[in-house]
Formats: C-alpha cells, structure tokens, sequence
C-alpha cells in the first residue's frame, strides 16, 4: 500500500507508524467524518485462511468492547483483497518503549496506577468472555496523563465459542509471559492472562522479568520455578505490592485472583499509600479546611490555555481550553513521589508546552510534543 490509497474510498492513508503482529499500521484520514485515525492492514504475504479469519475475529472481538483502557475499533472492510480494521488513533507510547528507557523500572505510585487500569479493563474483557492471549508491554499503549490502552487483540479468543482455527504454533503467546498451563497444552482462560499482568508488574517494578532465557528455559522456569520475590530486586516494593505480584504468578490458575479482585488490591494498594485519584480537585465547603496549594497556568494564545493545580492531597490535576471541547474534565496527572512546593507551567512559540514541580532539592519536569514525556530531573537546587 502507498500513502495516498484511500481504503474502499473511506480511508486515506498517509503515513505508516510500525507493523503489528499480522499487518502493517497507518495513520489515515476518516474522509467522512475528517477524523485521523489508526488503520491496521494484513501484510501481503500473509494472505492465508487462518490469518485472515483470525484478523477478521480481531475487529469482532475489540470492536464489542467499549472501555476508557481498550483501543477502540471504529470499522473494518476489504480494500483490492486486504483486510483492514480501522481504530482511534493512539498519541504516545508503548509500555515497552517506556521500560526500555527504565532499566531499574518505574516509580511505586505509576506501577499502581497503570496496573490498575489494566486490571479495570480486563475486568470487563473477561466478563465479556474474551481472552487477549497476549498481554505484554509492547501490546500496552500509554496516552498523554498516563491513560493505559490494551491493544492487539490478535490472538484474543472468545471463551464461550470453541475455536475451529487449525492452530499456527503449538504455543500462542509471547515466551516470557506465557503462563505455565498454556505450554502445557491446555486452554487458556482468564487466569492466563492474570499470569502475563504478573509478569508485566514485576517488569515494571524491578525492571526485570521473572526469568529469562530461551524458549526452552522459560518453558521450565514457568512451570517448575518459584520466581524470587520481585521486593528482593527492589526493595522498596511494600508487602502487599510484592504479595499481590508473586499470587499472579501462582503455577495453578485457580490460586490467582481474577481482574476483578486484582482492581480491588491495587484500590486499595493505592489508598494506602494516598495515591486514590478523586473525580477532580475539590473545593472546600463550609466543613472543610481551605489549604493554599500551588497553581499554574500556561497559553500560547486565547484558543488554548492550560491550567496544573495541586490539590491538598498532593494530587497534581490539569486541564484545558481550547475551542472544539472548550473547557476539558480534570485530569489526574502522574508526578514523582515526594512532596511539591511548587509548580509552573509554560508555552514555547512553537507549541511546544513544558511543566516543571519543585520536589525537595529537585526540580522534575516533562514536555508536550505530540504526548507527554517522562519526568526528568534536573541537577540538585542549592
């Protein structure tokens, strides 16, 4: 395919983002609704019954599925014999992408809260009786405010409608978070993918998987080795964080929680250590004590101004004018542990926004530049 095809005279494409598991990915023009969007196309050479039923299921399944934390599936077609599945088009990152630039993993407060929200989103994918069967980093894409999305639902299954592909490898899945009943031979179920978000916690709090090796090695690790305690790596896992990891890698599917009861741990992981987000920061009534707390504000030009304030919870919320949704909800924003004295916001003349809070000693401070990056800290303030 060539920049400038328009699918079924719907769709036109018009520059490729990367290839997926079975196809390439276009950034393409909705010339109905003038909206860019995602468009995902089977490759060429894989023009082969079972890929295409499986590419076909793909939309089906994601497309019945409706959640902040799942991609959205807008349409699917043929265009000249290639199947294509159109989606929302994603601004960030891959969780893999993430992990590569922090080798010794991510800060406690984020770890919660992405876990969180993927627990939240396979909680209603299970109920639907999907199975992903192919939960890892690079198939978790981060939007601007730390806003997780499972993507790829290739290999994804149905639970209540037997299956009548004849299998393409013996095992289905990515070795390293393949849990031990799959290389068994059996069929996964929920509790398998519950095994991958263990894999992927203790990845994002240590920076490590549990095992490592060939294929072969990781096939015996999983099914016959305790992994080390993910707080021996990192000590400054707490309890219930280290015990909650270490249940999601039981050996026997029945001995891990569900989504659901995964939400609830990590609720309350959260709570503990007052890291809940609220609804938005809260104004004080005639009950409550008001607390001066710091407040930026940043515009490029009248069209669009963006207010950060802390709230007395140390939550750092923001957002936005601008003239399509006017003024946006609050949106909770990830920050560097530690507690802010300050925070200042700015504009650049081209666009380019940049945040800045005062931790301690230090100052943290990220940018916007078609998504937000990470939090990077400058030298030590004397």
């Amino acid at each position: 395919m060539r920049a400038g095809t328009a699918l079924s005279g719907k769709y036109r494409l018009d520059k490729p983002l990367g290839n997926g598991g079975m196809g390439q990915v276009w950034q393409a023009v909705d010339l109905n609704l003038g909206r860019a969007v995602a468009v995902k196309l089977i490759r060429g050479q894989q023009q082969h019954p079972g890929l295409l039923e499986r590419f076909r299921r793909e939309a089906r399944l994601a497309a019945g599925l409706q959640h902040e934390n799942v991609l959205t599936v807008h349409d699917s077609g043929m265009h000249d014999g290639h199947m294509f599945i159109v989606m929302e088009l994603l601004r960030g990152e891959d969780l893999g992408k993430k992990l590569a630039r922090h080798p010794k993993g991510l800060p406690r407060r984020r770890v919660v809260a992405l876990a969180l929200q993927l627990a939240e989103a396979l909680a209603v994918v299970h109920e639907r009786g999907i199975v992903h069967r192919d939960l890892k980093p690079a198939n978790l894409f981060v939007v601007p405010v730390d806003r997780l999305k499972v993507c790829d639902f290739g290999l994804a299954r149905d639970s209540a409608v037997p299956s009548s592909l004849t299998p393409l490898a013996s095992v289905m899945g990515t070795p390293p978070y393949i849990a031990p009943e799959v290389w068994l031979g059996m069929r996964a179920g929920p509790a398998t993918d519950l095994y991958a978000v263990g894999v992927i916690l203790y990845e994002l709090l240590t920076g490590s998987r549990p095992f490592a090796g060939s294929n072969h090695a990781l096939m015996r690790q999983h099914l016959d080795v305790v992994p080390t305690p993910p707080r021996d790596r990192n000590p400054a896992i707490d309890d219930p964080l280290n015990d909650i990891t270490l249940a999601l890698l039981a050996k026997n599917p029945a001995d891990r929680p569900n989504a659901s009861a995964l939400a609830t741990a990590l609720n309350a992981i959260q709570r503990s250590g007052d890291l809940k987000p609220a609804s938005g920061p809260v104004s004080p009534g005639k009950d409550q004590t008001r607390v001066n707390v710091p407040i930026a504000c940043s515009s490029i030009t009248s069209n669009h101004i963006e207010v950060f304030v802390l709230n007395d919870t140390e939550q750092l919320w923001h957002r936005w004018f601008s003239p399509g949704p006017n003024w946006s909800a609050w949106e909770n924003m990830w920050r560097p542990d530690g507690q802010v004295s300050a925070v200042a916001a700015g504009f650049h003349d081209d666009g380019h926004q940049e945040i800045a809070v005062a931790i301690g000693g230090t100052v943290h401070h990220r940018w916007w530049d078609n998504g937000w990056s990470d939090w990077h800290e400058m030298p030590t303030v004397r």
